[in-house]
């Protein structure tokens, strides 16, 4: 093996393929309910993740670096292919399939809800900023008349 300049298909980089995309659908998942917790979907108390979820975020790093040492060029396709997944809700539903013998009964209601909750929690943070762009160029307008 080379370092940089691994080929795709050996054993050991489709091996770290496969354990980043476990990590990254785990990751999102976890990010998701977190933030459905904050905005207010969600009660401090419902959906439980088991706290060892959050090494998967470091294994998630760990990994990419791994493969970023033997082939920069996949692990940055890796990494794009990644980003286009999770913007998708695609490694939402991949994590809370691979989570679900793990979550008891009272965690995969909230779970399912705060999926489904990501999306709208994305527009309404769209149509927030979008609110106080405009707000800005207001104040700016009045700022500049009241100079004049």
């Amino acid at each position: 093996m080379q370092v940089f300049s691994t080929p795709i298909n050996t054993p050991l980089l489709l091996t770290l393929t496969v354990i980043y995309g476990i990590c990254a659908a785990v990751t999102t998942l976890n990010a998701c309910i977190n933030q459905a917790k904050q905005v207010g979907y969600l009660s401090r108390k419902e959906a439980y993740v088991p706290a060892w979820a959050g090494l998967f975020a470091i294994l998630l790093w760990a990994t990419l670096s791994a493969i970023f040492l033997l082939n920069w060029w996949y692990a940055l396709a890796l990494f794009v292919i990644k980003f286009a997944l999770k913007e998708l809700s695609v490694l939402k539903y991949i994590g809370a399939l691979l989570l679900w013998p793990i979550l008891d009964k009272e965690t995969a209601g909230p779970v399912y809800t705060s999926v489904k909750a990501a999306d709208e929690i994305k527009a309404m943070n769209h149509e927030w900023r979008n609110t106080v762009k405009a707000l800005n160029h207001e104040w700016k307008i009045k700022v500049r008349n009241s100079q004049e």
